[in-house]
Formats: C-alpha cells, sequence, structure tokens
C-alpha cells in the first residue's frame, strides 16, 4: 500500500477564506496576501482498487497530517479582484514533508506577487502534529508564522495557533473544520498588536473515487477590538487526484469565493463584489514507495 497525498481543499480554502474575510481593517498588501493564501496539503494512504491496482487517491479519507518520507511540492495561482482596484495576481511554490508519524512541516518560501506590480510576497512556515487519528476522526494541533514583506501591517502577520479537524460518514461525506487563534505581532508604522479567530468549516462529498466537491465557509474575527472585521466567507472548490505511478501522483484544486460574503457589522451586509479565484497544484513524491 503506498500513500498518495492530496491538497485539503476544504479546510484550507475554508482557513483561507476565514484569514481573509476581515481584511477591511488592514493595508492592501496585507488583505491581498490573506485571502490569497493557499490550501494547506493532508495526506492519506490510498485503499487498494479491488483489481488490485492503486488508482485514485479520494480526499474523503486523507489524514490532517502528511505521513512520514512523502514530499508535495506545491504551486498556486490566484487572482483577487476588488472593485476600483487593479486586480491582484500572485504565484506561490512551497513545499511540504512528512517529518515523522505524527509530524508534518509546511512552507511558501516563494510568493511572488505577479500585479499590479511585481514583488517578492510573505514567506509562511508551519507545523502540523497529530493528535488524534481514527477511521472517522483526525485531530490536529498547528502552529504557523506569516512575514509579512509589505510596508505596512505587522511583522509577523499572523502568528497562528490553532486545531484542524476532519470528520468523515458513509464513506463519501467530510467535514473538515478548526478553531485557530491568530495574532499580529510586530510594528512597521503604527500598527498595534492584534488577536483574531479563525473558524473554518467546510462540508464535502466525494462523487467520484478521484474527485470531491466542498463548500467552504465559516467564521473569522481578524481583531477583536474591531466589530467590523467579523465577516463570513464563501466559496466553492474542488479535488481532482491523479496517482501517475506507485511513487508520484499530481493533485488539482480550482476554487473560488467571496472572502467577505458576510459582514454583520458593515452594511450592506453582503459582499459579492471582492472575490479570490485560483488553482493549487500539488506533485507528490513518495520516498517510501516500493520500486515499480
Amino acid at each position: 500500500m503506498h500513500v498518495r497525498t492530496l491538497p485539503g481543499a476544504a479546510l484550507a480554502l475554508s482557513v483561507l477564506l476565514c484569514s481573509a474575510g476581515a481584511a477591511r481593517a488592514q493595508d492592501e498588501t496585507s488583505r491581498v496576501r490573506a485571502v490569497q493564501e493557499p490550501p494547506k496539503v493532508a495526506s492519506r494512504a490510498a485503499p487498494p482498487d479491488p483489481q488490485g491496482q492503486e488508482l485514485f487517491s479520494p480526499y474523503y479519507g486523507q489524514p490532517v497530517v502528511i505521513p512520514p518520507l512523502i514530499l508535495t511540492l506545491n504551486v498556486t495561482g490566484s487572482l483577487l479582484r476588488i472593485p476600483e482596484k487593479p486586480t491582484s495576481y500572485l504565484l506561490e511554490l512551497g513545499a511540504a514533508y512528512g517529518l515523522a508519524p505524527r509530524l508534518h512541516v509546511e512552507a511558501v518560501f516563494a510568493p511572488i506577487y505577479l500585479s499590479p506590480e511585481a514583488r517578492y510576497g510573505s514567506p509562511r512556515l508551519g507545523f502540523v502534529y497529530s493528535l488524534v487519528k481514527t477511521p472517522p476522526i483526525d485531530v490536529g494541533a498547528k502552529i504557523s508564522a506569516t512575514l509579512n514583506t509589505g510596508k505596512t501591517g505587522n511583522v509577523i502577520a499572523p502568528l497562528s495557533v490553532g486545531v484542524p479537524l476532519a470528520a468523515r460518514a458513509a464513506g463519501v461525506l467530510r467535514v473538515d473544520a478548526g478553531a485557530f487563534l491568530n495574532l499580529g505581532l510586530g510594528k512597521k508604522v503604527d500598527e498595534k498588536t492584534t488577536l483574531g479567530l479563525s473558524v473554518p468549516v467546510s462540508p464535502s462529498v466525494q462523487i467520484a473515487r478521484p474527485i470531491a466537491l466542498a463548500v467552504d465557509t465559516g467564521f473569522t474575527f481578524a481583531d477583536f477590538s474591531d466589530a467590523e472585521t467579523a465577516a463570513v466567507p464563501l466559496g466553492f472548490s474542488a479535488v481532482s487526484s491523479i496517482d501517475i505511478t506507485k511513487k508520484y501522483g499530481v493533485f488539482l484544486a480550482p476554487f473560488f469565493s467571496w472572502p467577505t460574503f458576510l459582514t454583520p457589522a458593515v452594511k450592506p451586509s453582503v459582499h459579492t463584489d471582492v472575490f479570490v479565484a485560483g488553482m493549487y497544484i500539488s506533485t507528490v513524491i513518495d520516498f517510501g514507495a516500493e520500486p515499480e
């Protein structure tokens, strides 16, 4: 049995949307980076096909933490559209690796803004540890930090600590959720330290062995001291997984979202004029796979 990884589209895109939802109170650079944050990577052990061949790795069964000896090379291309602003295009290159049976590291090391001006973006580094791993439920603990390279905003924006989880039922239904405290630290101009919360929720259904569809929503509070930073995102994503060989796989995850779809403290409350769309591509290398 070999292992394959695919992007955690449901939970990750919800985290993406929740992190971005309250960006109204932040500078433009911080807002663009937040809503274009790519999905995290998760993994699973693919069950054998009834005919003895391992074909596809359903998103439904992947755990929260990548197993040891699995390397993913990840590319995310996305655009952010804000009314009366130039469309922002972002390309992010990253990787994730299973360090131990219960621990993986993930990073974005080359975030590159292509427009409205070409520049290096905000890199980030994170670690995820598995707390509970059972067939129906996975629970992890995650810490990550993002270095803001923009001219304004907190230096660390944010330092995030939280609990991601995945629950499964009926062989095709899955709910990814989590709760994350986000702390903005350091000053570049006159910013204050901020404390916020993101609670992503993403139900998904495995409509076919290689394809899953998800609705990405949740709740976010970018800064507890400012009620106007509360928001509910709404988005849609899909995951397509393809095993090329026992050692290599490719996973595709297109996504679309309104990161500030509902803002309870800001009128009008519904916003569809700000949106983000993109594609996440992950190439997986299983260094523990048996030779062909």
